[in-house]
């Protein structure tokens, strides 16, 4: 009995063992679990984000730092409500100028182990800031008016450039107090010569966003300067006669070319000494023939508003040159002993006629007696009997002889020596 009673105490004391160390281990899994949430808790607690220098959750204006783990490796993941604005990265998107705040809210998921939690935040974005007016006077100081070489504002001569845009976008207007002077595009239109310098102003008008200022340029546009004297100087040194191909002024022959304005619109007005040979456009009429040449005085004058000079040409008009005459048509009429008679065409409008003999058909033709002034026959005399003698004859005008005719031949029959008589038409 007793053996019994001390087994059944050793039973009951292994029970007890085994419940309170079942009890141990339900303690120990709730303390673990509790503190995976107590990490959790502890890395939310710990969780703020990072803002730029002056920004806060009430005014966003830069890029924020959303951490991606916190202590005890707590991991932190981020949604937004309005990732256009504010993406899960924490690049920011402010709106544009002119718009109003928005609010976005920021969760932040924060995981360890097998406890879950979210944080939070709420955040004001603040939309881009309007500088449109100072975007127009950074514009407005920097703005110049853009001159040719040489000009400035008070020596005006050329065109302007005139700048449309400036910097950030900024439009730029003009307007002139004197469109016909200079145009709203910067066009420059000179006072003609004699009138005085414009004094104008260019508007300038900058505007961005509603936002609006003007500069004025006050410039003088000079007037087209008078160039008219050297104008004429230039033209008066270019100006030359034109002659015909192998014509010069000592040697004019056919019609001239007289030009009749110059470089820089200078006019040219001709004159004649003799308009009947050299007319004032140019077209010759030389002397007759046998007229002595003609010299004649052709005046330039050259003109551009009030100032004139002239150009003085002295040339010499050739008379008409002297043609050649024909060749006669000759024969032999008769022949004696001693003679051989010749007679030929006449050839109108001559001087006189020369008579050639020779002593074979392609021998030397010598001149035979004086030039026959009269008529158009001829008698050679004084020959020698029995000879064949060739003959050619000839026309000329003063100092121009023409061709010689064909030649002809005769045969004397009898004896004598040389000799020539002229018969008449």
């Amino acid at each position: 009995m007793q053996t019994r009673k001390v087994t059944r105490g050793i039973v009951a004391a292994l029970a007890s063992i085994v419940m309170i160390s079942l009890a141990l281990m339900s303690c120990d899994t709730s303390i673990a679990t509790s503190t995976a949430a107590e990490k959790v808790a502890a890395a939310k607690a710990a969780l703020a984000i990072g803002y730029a220098a002056g920004d806060s959750a009430n005014s966003v204006t830069a890029n924020l730092v959303l951490s991606t783990s916190g202590a005890d490796a707590i991991a932190i993941s981020w949604t937004s409500s309005s990732p256009a604005l504010i993406s899960a990265t924490g690049v920011v998107t402010r709106p544009s100028a002119g718009s109003t705040d928005v609010t976005v809210t920021l969760i932040a998921t924060l995981t360890g182990d097998s406890a879950i939690d979210t944080k939070v935040f709420t955040l004001i974005v603040k939309p881009m800031p309007d500088t449109s007016a100072a975007d127009v006077a950074a514009a407005k100081a920097d703005l110049v008016i853009g001159y040719a070489i040489g000009d400035t504002a008070s020596s005006v001569t050329e065109n302007l450039t005139l700048s449309a845009s400036g910097t950030n976008g900024v439009a730029i207007t003009w307007t002139s107090s004197s469109p016909a002077v200079i145009s709203a595009s910067g066009v420059v239109t000179r006072p003609a010569i004699g009138n005085a310098n414009v004094s104008l102003t260019l508007t300038a008008t900058l505007s961005r966003n509603g936002a609006t200022d003007t500069k004025v340029f006050t410039l003088s546009v000079l007037a087209m300067p008078d160039t008219s004297a050297a104008d004429i100087a230039a033209a008066k040194a270019a100006l030359d006669i034109v002659y015909a191909t192998g014509d010069s002024a000592s040697s004019v022959t056919a019609n001239l070319i007289l030009t009749t304005s110059g470089a820089n619109g200078v006019a040219i007005a001709w004159t004649s000494s003799n308009a009947g040979v050299v007319s004032v456009a140019g077209v010759v009429t030389s002397p007759a023939v046998g007229s002595a040449d003609a010299s004649v005085t052709m005046t330039a004058t050259l003109s551009k508003g009030g100032a004139t000079d002239t150009q003085v040409f002295t040339i010499t008009v050739r008379a008409s040159p002297i043609s050649a005459p024909n060749a006669p048509t000759l024969q032999i009429v008769s022949t004696t002993n001693d003679s051989i008679s010749l007679s030929w065409g006449a050839i109108a409008a001559v001087n006189g006629y020369r008579l050639y003999r020779a002593d074979s058909a392609s021998g030397t033709y010598a001149q035979i007696g004086a030039d026959i002034a009269v008529g158009v026959s001829a008698v050679d005399s004084g020959l020698s009997a029995s000879t064949t003698y060739w003959y050619k004859v000839s026309a000329f005008n003063g100092s121009v002889e023409g061709a010689m005719s064909d030649a002809v031949s005769g045969t004397t029959s009898g004896s004598g020596s040389g000799g020539i008589s002229v018969g008449l038409e």
